[in-house]
């Protein structure tokens, strides 16, 4: 059986070698489809700002501070990768 099953552009082993990649690191891996994900995920790439989240509550903080910046659709997106990502590198709690 193959330990490296592609998901995403991030494979299952690049999370066994490092379940504490953060969130920037997942946004500049994360293939951009022609979906809302991925077009939050080509915005993210772009900003500068974007702090690298190690919680939800984080990345919620950032956009709220900027509402002129953060429509519903992007907030909504946004929610969708940052599970994914989650899914994908569960938080470690030292």
């Amino acid at each position: 059986m193959n330990n490296h099953t592609q998901t995403g552009t991030v494979t299952t082993s690049d999370y066994r070698a490092n379940s504490n990649i953060g969130f920037r690191q997942y946004i500049q891996k994360r293939r951009i489809t022609d979906t809302r994900q991925g077009d939050f995920t080509a915005d993210a790439r772009r900003d500068e700002n974007l702090p690298n989240a190690k919680t939800w509550k984080e990345l919620e903080y950032y956009f709220d501070h900027y509402p002129s910046l953060v429509i519903d659709e992007v907030y909504k997106s946004a929610k969708l990768v940052w599970t994914q990502y989650r899914a994908r590198y569960p938080a470690r709690y030292d």
